[in-house]
């Protein structure tokens, strides 16, 4: 039966009131939030906290950035130059389905090439590729016998990740000379959806997504070319953290020695604690397009990134906050980046032109999935493969009839 409206109603009733009352409780940790930031940009005591974060370093348990730069600093957008092409992807998948007469997966890619200023072009695409093969479904096998499992969610978006670096760098292989260009990427640079048992029984999962991101570097050195990640509304807290540490009243920000056991509000830092990065430079940038300090990323999961250390920064949309990543060897063009992607967002109304458009071509919908499952039908009843449709599929299909 349907979920009773009223009761949901009521519900979301005593969630308003519960935001409500912690609205004045959220204020005043942003502003002793933004108190630090202020506090600790100051160039005699940046330099302590730069010294704090990295001598410290695996003694607090915090994710908290590399800094070589004051966290006040705002950086205009420089204008952009008139010739320049933007390269952009996006995907998507289909998963297995244990109800399918075949173990299958999809993942579409949507792939946007624009070029802008004097010769003006386009090519906007889509391409899927089905993957149904031994290697494609279980990991481990003769790499790590004993070891093996059928893959799931989260390999299967590692691969797409990597399908989706490998489309950019095919379309980058492929660039002009002499025109500045820049390739965009949906989401982290970071791969946080392959868990680390996945890695573990398959360790090239990981190094074919550092491969791609080779051949891009490669690119780069040949052409005036940057890569860049685009995270809309990020919840991420790592330059707060960085301000917990700065504001820890311990000799070391020891958690675990001075902290164990104590409830939130009960540390000296939790007067900062709940507020995120974007809310500190929402407050610190007064107009669209500006730009934060860049940070370095310090997570584990990049320990074998190498040149591909993701680094970040902030950034003012027209709508919204957005965290953009790019990889170290991409650093010294980071006022290009900043330039064309302030055009990318102001031709896109607050959202990166060429990003909207790869994730309109990417979209798997409802149409697309039930095709998928019906041409896999079809082809197990020409074959004359048994059925495996399960019997709570079977009773579903029996209830909706």
């Amino acid at each position: 039966m349907p979920i009773d409206r009223f009761q949901l109603s009521r519900q979301v009733g005593e969630l308003a009131e519960y935001l409500d009352d912690q609205r004045g409780e959220f204020s005043r940790r942003l502003a002793s939030a933004l108190q630090a930031a202020n506090t600790y940009s100051d160039p005699a005591t940046f330099e302590q906290l730069k010294d704090k974060l990295e001598s410290q370093r695996g003694v607090y348990s915090w994710l908290v950035p590399g800094v070589t730069e004051p966290l006040t600093n705002v950086y205009e957008a420089p204008s952009p130059p008139r010739d320049y092409i933007v390269l952009a992807v996006d995907g998507s998948q289909i998963e297995i389905d244990r109800d399918s007469p075949f173990d299958a997966y999809l993942i579409n890619i949507g792939r946007v090439y624009i070029g802008y200023g004097q010769s003006p072009d386009a090519n906007i695409e889509s391409q899927a590729q089905t993957y149904y093969k031994p290697e494609d479904m279980v990991l481990g096998g003769s790499r790590r016998p004993g070891r093996e499992h059928v893959i799931g969610s989260s390999v299967i978006a590692a691969r797409r990740d990597t399908a989706e670096v490998s489309a950019l760098a095919d379309m980058a292989e492929s660039l002009p000379e002499g025109i500045p260009a820049i390739g965009l990427l949906d989401g982290s640079l970071t791969q946080w959806r392959i868990s680390e048992a996945d890695n573990i029984a398959d360790p090239d999962v990981r190094k074919q997504y550092i491969d791609a991101l080779s051949r891009l570097q490669e690119v780069g050195k040949q052409h005036d070319f940057i890569v860049a990640s685009y995270i809309s509304r990020p919840r991420a807290r790592e330059v707060v953290n960085a301000l917990r540490i700065a504001i820890c009243p311990f000799d070391t920000p020891n958690c675990g020695t001075y902290c164990r056991g104590k409830a939130e509000g009960e540390r000296p830092c939790d007067s900062i604690a709940r507020v995120r990065d974007r809310d500190i430079f929402e407050e610190l940038f007064g107009e669209d397009g500006q730009r934060s300090a860049v940070f370095r990323s310090t997570a584990d999961e990049i320990a074998e990134y190498g040149d591909h250390l993701p680094h970040f920064f902030y950034m003012a949309a027209e709508n919204e906050l957005a965290r953009v990543e790019i990889p170290q060897w991409s650093l010294d063009q980071t006022e290009l980046l900043h330039s064309l992607l302030w055009d990318q967002l102001q031709l896109g109304d607050g959202y990166p032109l060429a990003l909207a458009e790869a994730h309109e071509e990417a979209v798997v919908r409802a149409d697309d999935r039930n095709l998928f499952r019906q041409l896999l039908e079809n082809e197990a009843m020409q074959r004359s493969t048994p059925g495996r449709t399960s019997a709570k599929s079977e009773a579903k299909r029996q209830r909706s009839l």
